[in-house]
């Protein structure tokens, strides 16, 4: 009898070592390789991103902000509606006090900056023009371009540290602001 008790015992104790190991500890290595893989991969992806971001200047926002009066200046006799017309203008004297203001504080040492290619703009405006669309193109294509102009006023805001540069900006982005809720209202 006592045989038969060490037997059991044997196969009792044979049995827990013959236990198969858990899913999880069959790939606890893959989850580590994995997730350290992973926050690789987040950490590049966090680095591309911020190493693309352009840094905005007095000098890039003034280009930027003379492109968008170019466009203003070139296709404002064009357009039909009054309303709009009216809209156009009040841009257009805004975009030259902008412009004003912000050659007071060109920085004269600083590499000038790629003008944006805005051909596309002008190709889709003329078309536009041809079909007697500019109108209702030409209004979105400004609130877009006012978008962007009031993003990158505001970079320039929060990292500028002279208050007069910083009031010339707050009232410019105010105005503009403004100019595009009125763009967004018109109903063409």
């Amino acid at each position: 009898m006592e045989n038969q008790t060490n037997s059991y015992s044997t196969e009792f104790l044979n049995q827990l070592n013959n236990k198969p190991p858990s899913k999880f500890s069959q790939n606890k290595f893959l989850y580590l390789v994995g997730g350290g893989i992973g926050i690789i991969i987040l950490t590049l992806i966090g680095i591309l991103i911020l190493s693309n971001q352009k840094t905005v200047t007095t000098n890039s926002l003034l280009i930027q902000t003379e492109q968008v009066a170019k466009i203003v200046k070139k296709y404002h006799k064009d357009l039909e509606d009054n309303q709009l017309r009216s809209v156009d203008s009040n841009l257009q004297l805004s975009l030259t006090n902008y412009i004003r203001d912000l050659n007071k504080y060109k920085n004269k040492d600083e590499k000038t900056t790629e003008k944006p290619d805005d051909s596309a703009i002008y190709d889709q405006l003329d078309d536009a023009s041809l079909n007697a669309l500019l109108d209702r193109n030409y209004t979105q294509i400004m609130i877009f371009e006012l978008d962007k102009l009031m993003i990158e006023t505001d970079k320039l805001y929060r990292r500028s540290k002279k208050s007069d540069i910083k009031e010339i900006l707050k009232t410019n982005y105010t105005n503009i602001s403004a100019i595009k809720d009125q763009f967004e209202a018109i109903k063409l």
